[in-house]
Order: structure tokens, then C-alpha cells, then sequence
């Protein structure tokens, strides 16, 4: 990914990076921006003006939006395709298992622009398929982000609940000791035996 400074719109410098499409593709040479954003206060409709100035402004086909996972507003999905030209990706640079959402989105970038270059050139796609499989990526990364979500609401509450139960065992310990020592005085006053 090359960065950009201005670009085709005068004092603009909207798109922080583009990706160039390689060689092994049918739209070799086409042009992906990228807009990357880790501030608050980003909402649905903002991220697709600013990737839409982006793409205009580095003359791109496709538009990647990233917003950091610690700024994305509540329930956006961790990955979302507009169209076919946009797509919308929550990622987190410090924790690598969110990497897969940025590799599914290059890819679905790199397959929606050949499918649009395939269509140019009327070239025989199975653009069935290729819809399929882009559906299937967003679910699968639904599921995903959500089994990070449960796994991080786990690795939190296992303190607690380990705190929990070291102290329900040690209360228990000692309710024990109190009632042997109770026991241990009925036995040792002729009173009952065990």
C-alpha cells in the first residue's frame, strides 16, 4: 500500500492509503482506498461520506473503511460490505485475531473489483458464486467477532469467579473448623458422640 499525500481534489488529502490491484487479476492496476480512523464519535454515515471522498479524491474503484475497534460505535458489525464498492472493517492493532477481518476485506475488495472488470470485458464469472461467498465471509466474521466477544467476557468473569470460590472455600474451611470445634467440646463433656 502506497500512502497518499494530496490527491485528485484540489487541497484534499482524504485516503490515508491505496492499494494498487497485482497482476493475477482481472483488474490488474485498479485502485483501492483506504481511510483509517481511531477517534470517537464516527457514526454509520460519516465513515461512508469520508470513504466515498476517498475514493473520488485517489480515483479509486473500491473504498476500505477501518475503524479501531476502541472508537467503532456499539453494534457496528466487525465487517460490512456496501454495495460493491465499500466496505467497512472494525480492527484492533493489538490483537492479532482481529488481522482476519482486514485480510477478508482486501480480499472482497480485490474480488468485487475484478468481478466489476470481468463484467467490463464480459468475461464469463460465476458472479452467483463470488456473492455466496462475500455473504459468507460477513457472517462467518459475525460469528467470529462474537466468539471473541463471549471468550473476553469469560477470560473476565474466571477472576472473579475464582476470587469467588476461593473465598466461599475458605468461609467454608473455617465453618467447618468452628463446627469440629463445637463437636469436639460435646464430646469431650460426656454430651454426644460421633
Amino acid at each position: 500500500m502506497r500512502s497518499a499525500g494530496d490527491g485528485l481534489i484540489a487541497r484534499c488529502k482524504t485516503g490515508d492509503g491505496v492499494l494498487k490491484v497485482g497482476p493475477d487479476y482481472v483488474a490488474k492496476d485498479a485502485l483501492i482506498a483506504c481511510e483509517a480512523k481511531d477517534v470517537r464519535g464516527y457514526k454509520l454515515p460519516d465513515m461512508l461520506a469520508e470513504i466515498e471522498e476517498a475514493r473520488r479524491n485517489r480515483g479509486a474503484t473500491f473504498g476500505i473503511f477501518i475503524i479501531s475497534t476502541r472508537c467503532a460505535p456499539a453494534g457496528l458489525p466487525p465487517f460490512m460490505r456496501y454495495g460493491n464498492d465499500t466496505v467497512i472493517v472494525k480492527w484492533n492493532d493489538e490483537d492479532e485475531a482481529t488481522d482476519v477481518y482486514l485480510d477478508a476485506t482486501v480480499d472482497v475488495a480485490c474480488a468485487l473489483v475484478t468481478r466489476e472488470a470481468a463484467e467490463k470485458k464480459d468475461q464469463r464469472v460465476d458472479f452467483a458464486a463470488i456473492n455466496r461467498t462475500i455473504d459468507a465471509i460477513e457472517r462467518s466474521a459475525g460469528a467470529f467477532d462474537q466468539i471473541i466477544t463471549w471468550t473476553t467476557t469469560i477470560e473476565t468473569n474466571s477472576g472473579k469467579i475464582l476470587k469467588e470460590a476461593k473465598s466461599s472455600r475458605d468461609a467454608l474451611n473455617g465453618d467447618l473448623t468452628v463446627l469440629r470445634s463445637h463437636m469436639k467440646a460435646l464430646r469431650g463433656s460426656g454430651g454426644a458422640t460421633a
